[in-house]
């Protein structure tokens, strides 16, 4: 079978989590794939203001699935698909995040606004490589009234999400915990609608496209990437990744830097 697209998270797959930027093999392995016809879409959990032009290190997507899957953008940034939180989503996670003191904040299409502790969060992206584009202090917590979050992030236990769930139960959030507890016991967490996935955005960018996801090669690292990978034609986890994304996988990565190259060279050799 001729795969024709080819969507991959960034952190921790195409930028392992260590870098600032994507490593230059895995940058000339997809342009080699894309001039052989195939499609590459980036599919990320950050906004598409969260991801600074450096950190993609010249490479040029031809689709963009960003805030795990509830936008998906062509090349130019129109969008094909695009779903909001609603407002008493947002407030019901003010309340309960403010109550408990956890760090939190919201993901908008211009930026990641921090409602509590952007200090603590903004250094903990800086340690990370996210670097500052698009990481805005919103510690007035008005962004919303604004325009609506394409999504919510926070710092807390495990435990929050059963207990969130019992006192908004009409919300149906659901929390994705990723990364390893800190000396608080906090882990990060992404939160999103019941049908906000990335298998969603997979879904409408390859109607759009008229393409068969049995033709789609989809690869990724964490628990947000699980539905994409289970879906996709060829689903690959990266050998560091955690086991969820391991489990949805038919094929993992050799170990190191680069994945990406290793993926496009298996399924397209046609390319090098």
């Amino acid at each position: 079978m001729k795969y024709k697209l080819l969507l991959l998270d960034i952190d921790g797959t195409l930028r392992p989590n260590h870098l600032n930027t994507v490593p230059v093999e895995n940058v000339e392995a997809l342009r080699a794939v894309q001039r052989v016809g195939v499609r590459v879409a980036i599919a990320t959990g950050r906004s598409i203001a969260g991801v600074p032009d450096y950190m993609l290190n010249g490479f040029e997507p031809d689709f963009w699935l960003c805030a795990s899957g509830a936008q998906v953008l062509t090349p130019d940034l129109k969008y094909i698909r695009d779903e909001r939180m609603t407002l008493k989503q947002v407030e019901a996670l003010r309340t309960y995040f403010n109550d408990r003191d956890y760090p939190y904040g919201f993901a908008f299409p211009d930026g990641v606004y921090v409602y509590k502790d952007y200090d603590i969060m903004h250094e903990r992206e800086l340690t990370h490589g996210g670097g500052s584009a698009g990481f805005i202090n919103g510690e007035a917590q008005n962004k919303h009234l604004d325009k609506l979050p394409v999504a919510a992030f926070c710092r807390c236990h495990e435990e929050a999400a059963l207990e969130f769930a019992k006192m908004f139960p009409d919300e149906g959030l659901r929390f994705l915990f990723y990364g390893r507890e800190d000396h608080l016991g906090l882990k990060g967490c992404d939160i999103l609608q019941p049908d906000q996935d990335k298998a969603c955005g997979l879904k409408v960018l390859s109607a759009h496209l008229g393409v068969d996801i049995s033709e789609c090669v989809c690869a990724g690292d964490a628990a947000n990437d699980e539905g994409m990978i289970r879906m996709a034609g060829i689903g690959y986890a990266m050998y560091d990744g955690a086991e969820v994304a391991k489990r949805a996988a038919d094929r993992i990565t050799p170990q190191g830097e680069y994945g990406v190259a290793y993926i496009c060279r298996e399924v397209w050799p046609e390319a090098f």
